[in-house]
């Protein structure tokens, strides 16, 4: 189950100003509440810094804006039942680069006049997938931030390189050669100014990115990345 940082407050899941208050200050717990059309209409600081801004600035922008069209196109999928029937909707996701469990509340239309709903998300760096029995979705589009300059196969490469395999074993798995993989171990440690593979592993377990699957990963790394750039001929087997 996702935590909820605003447990002992009164049980209604309606959100409404007067449950802001105490997440305002909070820097562990990314907060902010948005219209039925996605408008930001408060946020914390943590959300803020999260974006690189200040609150006041953000106030009116969408997540389009923010995020893109595809990651905002499928948050606006995830959050329609939130709207619609104040269903509150659990899912994982990716955001500038590391994991968050995200909580949808909806918003009290008595004190806004309108529909709309509320979001806590919070960084998680559990080492492993929630597993079985946690009613959560993994999102397919998601904000790489800083492994944004990375490609699709990089992406599968990182992955499998912060879970500790070796190349051969990389290889077996992509359906690559050793050399391929060394060539997108190397590409991936100059992009990112890793200097090893444990760096790489410990950035990776900061973020809590190894608490997505690896299939939530991969699908990911397709949804967010451009396409593969080419090993040198040297270096592939028949296949980049």
């Amino acid at each position: 189950m996702i935590h909820n940082p605003l447990a002992g407050s009164p049980p209604t899941q309606v959100m409404c100003p007067s449950r802001f208050s105490p997440l305002d200050t909070r820097t562990d717990v990314v907060a902010a509440a948005r219209d039925d059309h996605h408008r930001l209409l408060w946020c914390n600081k943590a959300y803020a810094i999260t974006i690189g801004a200040e609150p006041e600035s953000l106030k009116g922008s969408d997540i389009r804006s923010l995020f893109g069209t595809a990651f905002a196109d499928e948050r606006a999928e995830l959050i329609a039942p939130t709207i619609e029937t104040g269903t509150v909707v659990n899912y994982e996701q990716l955001v500038r680069g590391s994991r968050y469990l995200t909580r949808i509340f909806p918003l009290d239309t008595k004190a806004f006049g309108q529909r709309g709903y509320f979001v806590l998300a919070e960084p998680c760096t559990n080492a492993s997938p929630l597993g079985e029995g946690h009613d959560l979705l993994s999102t397919l589009h998601g904000d790489l931030g800083e492994l944004g300059s990375l490609t699709r196969r990089e992406l599968e490469v990182f992955r499998l390189l912060a879970e500790g395999l070796t190349g051969v074993e990389i290889a077996g798995i992509l359906h690559r050669s050793p050399k391929t993989v060394e060539f997108h171990t190397a590409r991936i440690l100059h992009t990112l100014s890793l200097r090893s593979r444990t760096e790489l592993a410990r950035m990776a377990a900061e973020r809590g990115l190894l608490g997505f699957t690896r299939e939530a990963w991969f699908r990911l790394a397709h949804g967010c990345a451009p396409k593969p750039r080419k090993a040198p001929l040297s270096t592939r087997n028949g296949a980049e």
